[in-house]
């Protein structure tokens, strides 16, 4: 999972080679190191990242994953069907978008039928899987036959996007270590990690007596109450881990974000306004902002490198198609309704 490493998702193989104890298990780290633990690694980045961007980092990581296991079948000379990927958080994401886009098809539906169903299909259901799969097949070719997939947004849309993808995967060699110096020095901003505030508090709402309630809870508490008695629930939880300053903004307004970077961890503080009420909070612990070296961030930054690398490959295809068309807009932006 995203901050975890393979020696985390490994206890699980202690368990399990009880009862399968003809099975390999190999558990490989994601290939980058994870922003919000920086001693754990992820398959691709969650934070600060576009759709897109994501898509982009998430496919990077299934080729990765793709060729490992390729690299897996061949030195142990095992067949597709041996293998199972199993994942926990991102891992299972990057698992199952991995599985099901292998090459062999069939056995990538049977897998999902399994998943869904939680047993092996019999004989009549894998004729069925496979019956439905054909069905397709041909009414695909048909409707293409027919011009079904002319004008049609989505279609297009799909297909300019695999045709992306085919530019972006045309070079598939890693970067230089000299790109990579280049690449971390010329975007160095990109990888600050800002401060990290783990806290937990208790909420007060609005009711013209929320302060004096909150101040009377957090003298109580000092003397040695219990915090679980006081205050009110509240919608976004009374937990948060290894929060930026930003999200504690977004949450909380900026008054509270500023004050609680204030507070002195290991102790009930407060109280401090939100936009909501008055919280007196225990701050766990504050990570201060850094800038990580290269080296521990070196497979992410790598990965980074790919990914412009690609979405330059596909700008240069589009100019020079581009230039293979001649484009005319036919419709009058300028006008206007009467």
């Amino acid at each position: 999972g995203c901050g975890g490493d393979g020696n985390d998702i490994s206890i699980l193989a202690n368990y399990w080679k009880n009862f399968l104890p003809q099975t390999i298990f190999l558990c490989p780290n994601a290939p980058e190191i994870c922003k919000v633990n920086p001693n754990g690694f992820q398959w691709f980045d969650l934070m600060d990242q576009t759709e897109d961007e994501i898509l982009s980092k998430s496919l990077i990581a299934e080729n990765i994953l793709s060729k490992f296991i390729d690299e897996v079948l061949e030195i142990n000379k095992v067949d597709s069907k041996q293998v199972a990927l199993v994942g926990f958080s991102q891992g299972c994401m990057i698992s199952l978008q991995t599985a099901l886009k292998r090459r062999d098809e069939i056995n990538s539906l049977i897998g999902t039928w399994v998943d869904q169903v939680g047993r092996e299909p019999t004989i009549q259901e894998i004729d069925g899987i496979i019956k439905q799969l054909l069905d397709e097949e041909i009414l695909y070719r048909e409707a293409v036959k027919l011009g079904l997939d002319k004008n049609d947004i989505i279609i297009k849309r799909r297909l300019a996007q695999k045709i992306g993808f085919l530019r972006q995967e045309a070079d598939s060699s890693l970067p230089s270590d000299d790109e990579v110096t280049d690449f971390y020095n010329q975007n160095i901003d990109k990888y600050f990690v800002g401060k990290r505030i783990t806290f937990s508090h208790i909420y007060f709402s609005e009711n013209g007596s929320n302060k004096s309630d909150a101040d009377d809870a957090l003298s109580l508490i000092r003397s040695g109450s219990n915090a679980t008695e006081f205050g009110e629930p509240f919608l976004l939880g009374k937990n948060f881990s290894a929060k930026s300053i930003p999200e504690i903004e977004r949450s909380f307004g900026n008054e509270f974000s500023e004050e609680i970077q204030n507070i002195s961890p290991q102790t009930w503080s407060g109280p401090l306004n939100s936009e909501y009420g008055s919280h007196i909070v225990f701050v766990n612990s504050i990570s201060e902002s850094y800038t990580p070296d290269l080296e521990e961030i070196k497979n992410a930054v790598i990965g980074d490198v790919i990914l412009e690398k690609q979405n330059n490959a596909v700008n240069e295809y589009l100019k020079e198609l581009r230039s293979k068309y001649q484009i005319e807009i036919l419709a009058d932006l300028n006008a206007t309704s009467d």
